[in-house]
């Protein structure tokens, strides 16, 4: 059956975006770096019938468990991470690209002489030639073993929820994924599982697990060629393991969700596939993310279905964050003139309402973003967005910007719950608006003094306040864009 689903607007949707928002999860896993090396085939090799790839551009990214932490920390998550590293270059890069990522903290134990796993693909024209793994894949040392299960425990107390990601690298074999499911349950926290094992009783003491297909085929031992045989196959090992439930992802048919008392499919919106790498990792990511914030179960698997439908469109190793759901979710109609908003103005007013007024791109509106408005909206009866036009991005950012046109960010603005209106402006810099307005507070985020934020002479000379709030650390839209396409070792993802 099809699942009437429980978000069926985007003020639904933002409403539990913002309830996600600085949740905590832990997640505990095989760390790996994922590398990609694109370029161009314009000839065979004359050695063997083989392409050879004229080299463009590399870049890497995090894998594995470092790509759940990565997905968890755009939607707003605080994340620990966990897992095992060696004494590697690979090492050493995955550290400093999670360092450059915002709101992860990575507690990885060390293995003298074990290798980082890293995963190597080479693709042109947006697809992949070929894929080389440098990886060791034998179980951890009983002293790593005990290491990282002191780690986890000291963690678990401040997780609202922990995820095992298991690539079957050998961070996690089924003695460890016990242990580990022990010190959850100790705790009362709920433990998701992205499976590797094809021994589905590996992961008893989770709640839920998140197979795709072929993984769930492999585990029941026969091919599910319809919904009802994948339904009924699952519903076996919900059973038999004692699990909640089990979230199978079904690639362009979307996700079929079996609990005890039933199933239901999510089907997948209809897009062009750029890549499936780590879409897995978004899944469970968002599944996690929905349930840490409160949300109910179906509608935190449908908040998993919207960001996998929107990661696979993107290249490598991916993440969305709430900007692109929001601006994903349809046509929206938020009225950006000024002219429209007058006559609640004169109203908030009349009510002796406290205005409040502050602006920005708000391109890819992220965790960032949504922490420094619910901070202004604190200071405020009514909080009013200034929003730079298009051609008033283009000229602060660069020609590649805007990603997202001034309507889909005036929508995803207008849907969150603690803003009044959004206003778009042309100029580069708000002043004429803060005039016409006249807000009684000016808020901006960023490393300013009062006296440096555009309209505080405005405002203060109305008898304004004017507010500098801190941003939240390495959040912005720029490490959200994919790669240049420079020739160069290593590109800011």
């Amino acid at each position: 059956m099809t699942a009437r689903p429980p978000l069926d607007s985007r003020e639904a949707l933002a409403e539990k975006l913002c309830r996600i928002q600085g949740r905590r999860v832990l997640v505990i896993g095989d760390l790996m770096l994922d590398q990609f090396v694109d370029g161009r085939v314009l000839r065979m090799s004359p050695e063997a019938p083989i392409p050879v790839l004229s080299q463009t551009r590399t870049h890497q990214m995090p894998g594995g468990a470092a790509n759940v932490a990565r997905n968890l920390a755009w939607l707003g998550v605080a994340t620990d991470l966990l897992g095992v590293l060696g004494e590697d270059a690979e090492a050493a890069a995955l550290a400093d690209r999670l360092d450059s990522l915002p709101a992860i903290t990575l507690a990885a134990v060390t293995s003298a002489g074990r290798r980082t796993s890293c995963k190597i693909r080479y693709r042109t024209d947006n697809r992949q030639l070929l894929r080389v793994d440098h990886e060791q894949t034998n179980p951890i040392s009983q002293a790593e073993q005990d290491r990282l299960c002191q780690l986890a425990e000291q963690k678990i107390a401040a997780a609202d929820l922990v995820i095992l990601s298991d690539y079957a690298k050998g961070c996690l074999p089924p003695e460890m994924i016990a242990r580990l499911a022990g010190l959850a349950a100790k705790q009362g926290k709920i433990l998701l599982v992205d499976p590797k094992s094809p021994d589905f009783n590996d992961y008893k003491g989770a709640q839920m697990i998140t197979p795709n297909l072929a993984e769930l085929q492999v585990a029941a031992g026969r091919a599910l060629g319809s919904e009802a045989d994948i339904a009924e196959a699952a519903a076996g090992f919900v059973e038999q393991l004692g699990l909640q439930a089990m979230l199978v992802t079904l690639s362009e048919k979307g996700m079929a969700w079996i609990t005890r008392q039933g199933w239901q499919l999510l089907p997948a919106r209809a897009r062009e596939v750029y890549d499936v790498s780590g879409a897995g990792d978004t899944v469970i990511a968002g599944l996690a993310a929905g349930l840490a914030g409160g949300l109910d179960s179906l509608e935190a698997v449908q908040l998993a279905n919207l960001a996998a439908g929107l990661v696979v469109g993107k290249e490598g190793t991916s993440a969305v964050c709430p900007g692109e759901l929001l601006a994903d979710f349809g046509a929206g109609s938020a009225d950006l003139g000024l002219e429209t908003l007058q006559p609640s103005l004169a109203e908030w007013r009349g009510q002796g309402q406290q205005i409040g007024f502050t602006n920005g791109c708000f391109d890819l509106l992220h965790p960032g973003h949504i922490s420094l408005l619910q901070r202004a909206a604190e200071l405020c009866d009514r909080l009013i967005v200034g929003l730079n036009s298009d051609a008033s991005v283009s000229r602060l950012k660069g020609p590649q910007r805007p990603v997202q046109n001034a309507r889909q960010r005036g929508n995803a603005l207008a849907a969150l719950p603690f803003v009044d209106a959004v206003v778009l402006f042309e100029e580069d810099t708000p002043a004429r608006l803060i005039a016409e307005i006249e807000p009684q507070h000016l808020i901006k985020g960023g490393d300013y003094q009062p006296e440096e934020i555009v309209g505080h002479d405005t405002v203060s000379a109305r008898g304004g306040q004017v507010h500098a709030l801190p941003l939240l650390d390495r959040f912005s839209t720029s490490s959200q864009l994919p790669p240049t396409n420079a020739n160069t070792d290593t590109v800011s993802d």
